[in-house]
């Protein structure tokens, strides 16, 4: 049974009208209680136009690496809804997870997308 592991955080990317792309968003992870940081989230570029590729990566402390089994991003984009999407695990650094998403919409479309962030770990009874 997947638990979560953290406090929910999130980030605020721009879609913008403009083609210049902007610095990345970031933002610590914290345990459930909110007292201990787990991760660092990153979403590069944090701005640009319709069509831009953000990659989403979350970078889990190496204390907890083992016990994270499972990342999920939520992407709030208003009007036009939330999805949800998990993170891939890297193939040779356990506690590094990431995605690529390209925001959608209509050339010239301004709005802010809220990114969600959250942890899971495995309590399955054994």
């Amino acid at each position: 049974m997947w638990v979560q592991f953290n406090e929910d955080v999130s980030l605020e990317v721009e879609i913008t009208a403009s083609e210049e792309l902007g610095a990345p968003v970031e933002a610590e992870v914290f345990s459930s209680s909110g007292e201990e940081p787990v991760a660092v989230v990153q979403v590069d570029p944090g701005s640009g136009p319709v069509g831009t590729d953000h990659r989403v990566s979350v970078d889990v402390i190496d204390d907890y690496e083992e016990v994270v089994g499972r990342v999920l991003l939520t992407t709030d984009s208003g009007d036009r809804g939330a999805e949800e999407h998990e993170l891939d695990r890297d193939s040779a650094d356990v506690g590094y997870w990431w995605r690529v998403l390209t925001s959608g919409g209509t050339e010239g479309e301004e709005r802010t997308d809220t990114f969600v962030i959250q942890l899971f770990t495995d309590e399955s009874e054994e």
